[in-house]
Protein backbone atom coordinates (compact mmCIF):
# COMPACT_ATOMS: atom_id res chain seq x y z
CA UNK A 1 0.00 0.00 0.00
CA UNK A 2 1.61 3.30 -1.09
CA UNK A 3 2.39 5.62 1.79
CA UNK A 4 3.24 9.26 0.96
CA UNK A 5 5.09 9.70 4.25
CA UNK A 6 7.44 6.81 3.54
CA UNK A 7 7.91 8.13 -0.01
CA UNK A 8 8.81 11.58 1.33
CA UNK A 9 11.18 10.11 3.92
CA UNK A 10 12.84 8.02 1.20
CA UNK A 11 13.40 11.14 -0.89
CA UNK A 12 14.92 12.92 2.12
CA UNK A 13 17.35 10.05 2.69
CA UNK A 14 18.38 9.98 -0.97
CA UNK A 15 19.04 13.73 -0.74
CA UNK A 16 21.28 12.99 2.26
CA UNK A 17 23.11 10.16 0.50
CA UNK A 18 23.79 12.38 -2.51
CA UNK A 19 25.12 15.21 -0.36
CA UNK A 20 22.34 17.73 -0.99
CA UNK A 21 21.61 17.98 2.74
CA UNK A 22 23.53 17.06 5.90
CA UNK A 23 20.87 15.61 8.20
CA UNK A 24 17.43 14.00 8.37
CA UNK A 25 15.40 13.73 11.58
CA UNK A 26 12.61 11.15 11.52
CA UNK A 27 10.18 10.85 14.41
CA UNK A 28 7.03 8.85 15.13
CA UNK A 29 5.37 6.79 17.80
CA UNK A 30 7.38 3.78 18.91
CA UNK A 31 7.18 0.59 16.88
CA UNK A 32 6.17 2.14 13.56
CA UNK A 33 9.19 1.07 11.54
CA UNK A 34 11.53 4.09 11.61
CA UNK A 35 14.62 1.96 12.21
CA UNK A 36 13.56 -0.87 9.90
CA UNK A 37 12.77 1.50 7.01
CA UNK A 38 16.01 3.45 7.49
CA UNK A 39 18.37 0.48 7.73
CA UNK A 40 16.67 -1.30 4.83
CA UNK A 41 17.22 1.71 2.56
CA UNK A 42 20.82 2.11 3.72
CA UNK A 43 21.53 -1.54 2.91
CA UNK A 44 19.72 -1.44 -0.43
CA UNK A 45 21.73 1.59 -1.54
CA UNK A 46 24.97 0.13 -0.13
CA UNK A 47 25.77 3.35 1.72
CA UNK A 48 28.50 3.15 4.38
CA UNK A 49 26.92 3.79 7.76
CA UNK A 50 27.27 3.35 11.51
CA UNK A 51 24.20 2.60 13.62
CA UNK A 52 24.12 3.70 17.27
CA UNK A 53 21.24 3.04 19.66
CA UNK A 54 20.72 4.63 23.06
CA UNK A 55 22.33 7.31 25.16
CA UNK A 56 25.78 8.66 24.37
CA UNK A 57 27.93 11.21 26.17
CA UNK A 58 29.47 14.27 24.48
CA UNK A 59 32.87 12.55 24.40
CA UNK A 60 31.37 9.39 22.86
CA UNK A 61 29.52 11.47 20.28
CA UNK A 62 32.71 13.31 19.35
CA UNK A 63 34.46 9.99 18.79
CA UNK A 64 31.53 8.71 16.71
CA UNK A 65 31.56 11.82 14.53
CA UNK A 66 35.34 11.60 14.13
CA UNK A 67 35.42 7.86 13.36
CA UNK A 68 32.56 8.17 10.84
CA UNK A 69 33.37 11.60 9.43
CA UNK A 70 33.00 10.43 5.82
CA UNK A 71 30.00 8.13 6.33
CA UNK A 72 26.39 8.19 7.48
CA UNK A 73 25.86 8.10 11.25
CA UNK A 74 22.47 6.84 12.45
CA UNK A 75 21.54 7.95 15.98
CA UNK A 76 18.49 6.02 17.22
CA UNK A 77 16.44 6.59 20.40
CA UNK A 78 18.62 9.48 21.52
CA UNK A 79 15.92 11.82 22.92
CA UNK A 80 17.95 12.51 26.08
CA UNK A 81 20.74 13.95 23.94
CA UNK A 82 18.51 16.89 23.07
CA UNK A 83 18.79 18.09 26.67
CA UNK A 84 22.61 18.19 26.69
CA UNK A 85 24.05 21.53 25.60
CA UNK A 86 27.47 20.04 24.73
CA UNK A 87 25.86 17.42 22.49
CA UNK A 88 23.63 20.00 20.82
CA UNK A 89 26.67 22.15 20.06
CA UNK A 90 28.56 19.19 18.58
CA UNK A 91 25.62 18.30 16.36
CA UNK A 92 25.18 21.92 15.27
CA UNK A 93 28.85 22.11 14.29
CA UNK A 94 28.60 18.84 12.34
CA UNK A 95 25.61 20.13 10.39
CA UNK A 96 26.49 23.73 9.58
CA UNK A 97 28.85 24.99 6.89
CA UNK A 98 31.21 27.84 7.65
CA UNK A 99 33.09 28.86 4.51
CA UNK A 100 32.12 25.51 2.99
CA UNK A 101 33.44 23.43 5.89
CA UNK A 102 31.81 21.80 8.90
CA UNK A 103 34.42 21.99 11.64
CA UNK A 104 33.84 20.05 14.85
CA UNK A 105 36.02 20.62 17.89
CA UNK A 106 36.23 19.40 21.48
CA UNK A 107 38.77 20.94 23.82
CA UNK A 108 39.51 18.86 26.91
CA UNK A 109 42.44 17.85 29.07
CA UNK A 110 40.83 14.46 29.72
CA UNK A 111 42.57 11.35 28.46
CA UNK A 112 39.21 10.14 27.14
CA UNK A 113 40.04 11.67 23.77
CA UNK A 114 43.66 10.56 23.70
CA UNK A 115 44.56 9.67 20.13
CA UNK A 116 41.89 11.95 18.68
CA UNK A 117 42.46 15.36 17.10
CA UNK A 118 40.92 18.25 19.03
CA UNK A 119 39.15 19.39 15.85
CA UNK A 120 38.37 17.98 12.43
CA UNK A 121 36.26 18.58 9.33
CA UNK A 122 33.07 16.51 9.30
CA UNK A 123 31.98 15.45 5.82
CA UNK A 124 29.45 12.76 6.71
CA UNK A 125 25.70 12.79 7.18
CA UNK A 126 23.43 12.29 10.16
CA UNK A 127 20.16 10.41 10.48
CA UNK A 128 18.43 11.04 13.80
CA UNK A 129 15.55 8.73 14.80
CA UNK A 130 13.32 9.64 17.73
CA UNK A 131 9.94 8.80 19.19
CA UNK A 132 9.41 12.39 20.30
CA UNK A 133 11.33 15.61 19.82
CA UNK A 134 11.88 16.99 23.29
CA UNK A 135 14.44 19.53 24.25
CA UNK A 136 14.95 22.79 26.03
CA UNK A 137 13.03 25.33 24.01
CA UNK A 138 15.98 27.69 23.78
CA UNK A 139 17.72 29.20 20.79
CA UNK A 140 20.44 26.54 20.74
CA UNK A 141 17.90 23.71 20.47
CA UNK A 142 15.93 25.61 17.81
CA UNK A 143 19.15 26.17 15.86
CA UNK A 144 19.84 22.43 15.86
CA UNK A 145 16.31 21.64 14.67
CA UNK A 146 16.66 24.19 11.87
CA UNK A 147 19.69 22.26 10.57
CA UNK A 148 17.64 19.05 10.17
CA UNK A 149 15.19 18.11 7.46
CA UNK A 150 12.35 16.72 9.60
CA UNK A 151 9.86 14.01 8.71
CA UNK A 152 7.12 12.68 10.98
CA UNK A 153 5.62 9.27 10.24
CA UNK A 154 1.92 9.13 11.10
CA UNK A 155 -0.21 6.11 10.30
CA UNK A 156 -3.94 5.64 10.74
CA UNK A 157 -5.01 2.41 12.43
CA UNK A 158 -6.36 1.16 9.08
CA UNK A 159 -2.93 1.76 7.50
CA UNK A 160 -1.19 -0.08 10.33
CA UNK A 161 -3.57 -3.02 9.93
CA UNK A 162 -3.03 -3.12 6.17
CA UNK A 163 0.76 -2.89 6.46
CA UNK A 164 0.67 -5.60 9.13
CA UNK A 165 -1.34 -7.80 6.78
CA UNK A 166 1.20 -7.24 4.01
CA UNK A 167 4.06 -8.10 6.39
CA UNK A 168 2.38 -11.30 7.59
CA UNK A 169 1.58 -12.45 4.06
CA UNK A 170 5.31 -12.33 3.27
CA UNK A 171 6.29 -14.34 6.36
CA UNK A 172 7.36 -17.97 6.34
CA UNK A 173 4.18 -19.12 8.11
CA UNK A 174 1.51 -21.67 7.33
CA UNK A 175 -1.67 -20.52 5.65
CA UNK A 176 -3.73 -21.05 8.80
CA UNK A 177 -1.19 -19.14 10.92
CA UNK A 178 -1.33 -16.18 8.54
CA UNK A 179 -5.12 -16.17 8.44
CA UNK A 180 -5.36 -16.39 12.23
CA UNK A 181 -3.05 -13.40 12.73
CA UNK A 182 -4.80 -11.30 10.09
CA UNK A 183 -8.23 -12.18 11.51
CA UNK A 184 -7.21 -11.16 15.06
CA UNK A 185 -5.82 -7.86 13.79
CA UNK A 186 -8.97 -7.05 11.82
CA UNK A 187 -11.50 -8.03 14.52
CA UNK A 188 -9.88 -7.36 17.88
CA UNK A 189 -7.48 -4.42 17.49
CA UNK A 190 -8.77 -0.95 18.34
CA UNK A 191 -7.15 2.49 18.80
CA UNK A 192 -7.02 1.97 22.58
CA UNK A 193 -4.42 -0.77 22.05
CA UNK A 194 -1.84 1.53 20.38
CA UNK A 195 -1.02 -1.35 18.04
CA UNK A 196 2.32 -1.24 16.24
CA UNK A 197 4.70 -3.51 14.35
CA UNK A 198 6.47 -4.67 17.52
CA UNK A 199 3.14 -5.89 18.85
CA UNK A 200 2.67 -7.67 15.53
CA UNK A 201 5.79 -9.69 16.32
CA UNK A 202 4.28 -10.55 19.72
CA UNK A 203 1.05 -11.74 18.10
CA UNK A 204 3.02 -13.89 15.68
CA UNK A 205 4.87 -15.47 18.61
CA UNK A 206 1.60 -16.36 20.38
CA UNK A 207 0.19 -17.93 17.21
CA UNK A 208 3.30 -20.04 16.74
CA UNK A 209 3.16 -21.10 20.39
CA UNK A 210 -0.55 -21.97 20.70
CA UNK A 211 -2.77 -21.10 17.76
CA UNK A 212 -5.97 -22.13 19.56
CA UNK A 213 -5.45 -19.75 22.49
CA UNK A 214 -3.32 -17.14 20.72
CA UNK A 215 -6.09 -14.56 20.53
CA UNK A 216 -6.83 -14.42 24.25
CA UNK A 217 -3.16 -14.73 25.20
CA UNK A 218 -2.31 -11.80 22.96
CA UNK A 219 -5.20 -9.58 24.04
CA UNK A 220 -4.38 -10.30 27.67
CA UNK A 221 -0.84 -9.04 27.09
CA UNK A 222 -1.94 -5.66 25.72
CA UNK A 223 -2.14 -2.44 27.67
CA UNK A 224 -5.32 -0.47 27.10
CA UNK A 225 -5.06 3.32 27.10
CA UNK A 226 -7.89 4.05 29.55
CA UNK A 227 -7.94 7.80 28.86
CA UNK A 228 -8.15 7.21 25.12
CA UNK A 229 -10.79 4.55 25.70
CA UNK A 230 -12.91 7.03 27.66
CA UNK A 231 -12.39 9.72 25.05
CA UNK A 232 -13.52 7.49 22.18
CA UNK A 233 -16.50 6.26 24.20
CA UNK A 234 -17.86 9.74 24.92
CA UNK A 235 -17.23 10.87 21.34
CA UNK A 236 -19.26 7.89 20.15
CA UNK A 237 -22.08 8.43 22.67
CA UNK A 238 -22.59 12.21 22.45
CA UNK A 239 -23.15 14.32 19.32
CA UNK A 240 -22.36 17.68 20.91
CA UNK A 241 -18.68 18.49 21.32
CA UNK A 242 -19.50 20.42 24.49
CA UNK A 243 -21.24 17.36 25.94
CA UNK A 244 -18.31 15.18 24.93
CA UNK A 245 -15.86 17.50 26.69
CA UNK A 246 -17.94 17.79 29.86
CA UNK A 247 -18.42 14.02 30.14
CA UNK A 248 -14.75 13.34 29.41
CA UNK A 249 -13.69 15.79 32.12
CA UNK A 250 -16.18 14.27 34.57
CA UNK A 251 -15.01 10.70 33.97
CA UNK A 252 -11.27 11.30 33.81
CA UNK A 253 -10.64 14.41 35.87
CA UNK A 254 -8.66 15.77 32.93
CA UNK A 255 -8.94 19.39 31.83
CA UNK A 256 -10.90 20.91 28.97
CA UNK A 257 -7.57 21.67 27.29
CA UNK A 258 -6.59 17.98 27.45
CA UNK A 259 -9.84 17.02 25.70
CA UNK A 260 -9.32 19.42 22.80
CA UNK A 261 -5.63 18.54 22.54
CA UNK A 262 -6.56 14.85 22.24
CA UNK A 263 -9.28 15.65 19.73
CA UNK A 264 -6.84 17.54 17.51
CA UNK A 265 -4.21 14.79 17.78
CA UNK A 266 -6.65 11.96 17.00
CA UNK A 267 -8.06 13.82 13.99
CA UNK A 268 -4.52 14.23 12.70
CA UNK A 269 -3.95 10.49 13.12
CA UNK A 270 -7.20 9.64 11.36
CA UNK A 271 -8.76 7.96 14.40
CA UNK A 272 -11.76 10.31 14.55
CA UNK A 273 -13.46 12.60 12.05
Amino acid sequence: MPNPQIDRYTHYLYMLFKGHIHSVLCHSKTGLGKTYTTIKLLKNTKVRYKYVNGVVTPVELYKLLYDNRYDILVLDDIETMFHNEYIINLLKAALWDVDGKREVSYKTSSKALEGYDSDFIYEGGLIILANVIKGRKDESFKALMSRCLKCELIYTLDEIKQISTDIINKKDLTFIQKQTIIDIIRRRIFPQHSFNFRLLDRLEAFVKYDIQNAEELFLGSLNVDEILDTFLTVVDQYDSVVEQQLKFTELTGKSKMTFYRMKKKLKREGLIK
